[in-house]
């Protein structure tokens, strides 16, 4: 089972809920907002916590940060400082003394050393071990375990507890404090590079929030790598075909350059959409965007599309409207 992401509207009915029990009635104009930069805050919209800290931001800016590095950082800002929305202003205490900069460079060293192994659910004695880890790696900053874990379930709610086990409230909130460890850290390139070439699927949005942070090194590291792979293949690839226009052969470089297909030629006697399925289940890993039925020789045939990870990052690129990434074949 899985619980489906909240539709717009049911985001906007979330949004009117709190409204009625926060002093400051900013529903109204967050849902406008919303609905003007809909692009920049629609990944956000479907997690009802997420929702719950878009709320909670914007009662302190009243505005929507322009990209996902600021959004996190006042995410951070306002849950650290936040007022109780029923007790009219009341302030939840830190059991573990700390200011807000000594608490998020023990939360930074204990994202990034989650993210590392791909975790984000934990047991007690696990996130406690965990933390216990970030401390001795953050000499000078002291404090009880216990009480720090007890802040991050409730005074400066990053975590939740779900059952026996406990985890963070969002994934997004793991990586972006990963990525902010990573942009400060003086071994920074070579982390990078590592993570780059891990080709895990799961540090994409870490890269993207790291993009933001530093792009200097981003560029260094993984744009430079990435221009020069894609020019290889562009030089290298279909080399063998002669008798095409060269922008069809452009065209067809560009497009297939970190892309897995699929061919499958379907019994005439079992329905195509069958087949949408058989790939699904034969390929799991692959991370299907484009799958359409053609005709060959009179014959059907199915075509899955799939994006590699580095095509997957080049899409993410793509989005901020760089100037060396355009859509010129995109149809």
């Amino acid at each position: 089972f899985n619980i489906n992401p909240l539709k717009e509207y049911e985001s906007f009915q979330l949004i009117e809920k709190y409204d009625s029990i926060c002093p400051t009635k900013v529903g109204a104009n967050l849902i406008r907002d919303i609905k003007e930069n809909f692009q920049q805050t629609k990944e956000l919209l479907g997690n009802p916590f997420l929702v719950s800290l878009i709320y909670s931001t914007y009662t302190y800016n009243k505005d929507i940060p322009s990209n996902k590095v600021t959004f996190y950082e006042e995410i951070y800002s306002a849950l650290f400082k936040r007022h109780d929305l029923s007790k009219d202003g009341w302030t939840r205490p830190k059991k573990s003394k700390l200011d807000i900069q000594q608490f998020k460079i023990i939360i930074r060293q204990l994202a990034f050393d989650t993210a590392i192994v791909g975790t984000i659910v934990y047991t007690d004695s696990e996130i406690l071990n965990y933390i216990n880890v970030a401390k001795q790696k953050c000499p000078g900053i002291e404090f009880n375990s216990v009480d720090f874990l007890d802040d991050l379930l409730s005074s400066v709610p990053l975590f939740q507890r779900d059952g026996s086990k406990i985890k963070w409230a969002h994934k997004s909130l793991q990586d972006y404090f990963a990525a902010d460890f990573i942009a400060f850290n003086s071994r920074k390139e070579e982390i990078i590079e590592r993570i780059y070439k891990s080709e895990r699927d799961g540090f994409l949005n870490m890269l993207e929030l790291f993009y933001e942070l530093d792009y200097k090194t981003f560029r260094k590291i993984i744009l430079q790598s990435l221009l020069s792979d894609f020019i290889n293949h562009f030089e290298n690839s279909y080399s063998e075909i002669k008798d095409i226009p060269i922008e069809q052969l452009n065209e067809r470089k560009a497009k297939t350059f970190e892309i897995q297909t699929v061919f499958v030629k379907p019994d005439k006697n079992k329905p195509m959409v069958s087949y949408f399925d058989f790939v699904t289940e034969k390929f799991p890993q692959l991370q299907i965007q484009r799958k359409r039925a053609i005709m060959i020789g009179g014959e059907s045939v199915l075509i899955v599309c799939s994006y590699n990870y580095k095509r997957r990052i080049i899409e993410m690129l793509g989005s901020k409207q760089l100037a060396y990434i355009t859509n010129k074949y995109d149809k």
